[in-house]
């Protein structure tokens, strides 16, 4: 930071669009596996959408890119390298607006659905858990129905919002990915920039559930549910998106 100021935020920046591509990916494959019923990914299923906890962080780790934008978009630094006319779209206050905007949906979306995939399990566990965690279990699982109406109340949701988050994702990261990956080198453009970051996001999500559930097994604490056949299952996924990318 007193050294080379420019040189921090892009590291920042990096890492910002590394680790949320990650976690955003890793939900996703949650989302996929849950629209296209595949039961064979029920016990990492919950891993893959432990990653959106840090999805409301990514949102606020958002604003310090913005703020700095300076340091870190050369069209921002240099208003003369935006060619005529794209003005009007590269500019901070509308690029901060639909960033934070579509990100904002995207991970509201997000959450909504982790909720409802994990409302049954909470529900069904909550008098069983530590007496200090009972309090926000019986706050996620207010008003609740009985264990089978809930469940199918669970897929009824999640049949709505796996798809509302798709379309969001697509929305969203293709927005991302031209804002803040194009916009680099103002002169450039690619129309596959958006599915060629959304899909190294969900490959890196797919690889971080896969390296998850390893080290969950290692540890010993999930040996009778994770079995090989299932780890063996998510690496055919996983070597399968490695031969599409």
């Amino acid at each position: 930071l007193g050294a080379d100021k420019a040189r921090l935020w892009r590291a920042y920046h990096f890492n910002w669009l590394f680790f949320t591509s990650i976690a955003q990916g890793a939900v996703t494959l949650a989302v996929v596996v849950t629209i296209t019923r595949g039961v064979w990914s029920r016990p990492v299923r919950r891993l893959a959408l432990s990653f959106a906890a840090f999805l409301p962080f990514a949102w606020l780790l958002a604003i310090p890119i913005l703020l700095n934008a300076t340091h870190i978009f050369p069209w921002v630094a240099d208003p003369s390298a935006i060619q005529p006319g794209k003005d009007a779209y590269l500019n901070v206050p509308f690029m901060s607006i639909r960033v934070l905007g579509l990100l904002g949906l995207l991970f509201y979306f997000d959450l909504r659905f982790a909720y409802w995939a994990l409302r049954p399990d909470l529900g069904f566990v909550r008098d069983k858990t530590d007496s200090r965690l009972q309090p926000l279990y019986a706050r996620l699982t207010r008003d609740w129905l009985g264990q089978d109406a809930e469940e199918a109340r669970s897929a009824k949701k999640l049949g709505v919002l796996g798809p509302v988050v798709a379309v969001f994702l697509a929305v969203a990261f293709g927005v991302v990915s031209w804002d803040f990956v194009m916009s680099l080198e103002p002169h450039w453009f690619s129309t596959m920039i958006g599915p060629y970051f959304f899909m190294g996001g969900f490959l890196g999500g797919v690889a971080a559930t896969v390296v998850v559930a390893v080290l969950y097994v290692l540890r010993g604490n999930a040996r009778a549910i994770i079995e090989p056949v299932t780890l063996h299952d998510i690496g055919k996924l996983l070597f399968g998106f490695c031969v599409f990318w």
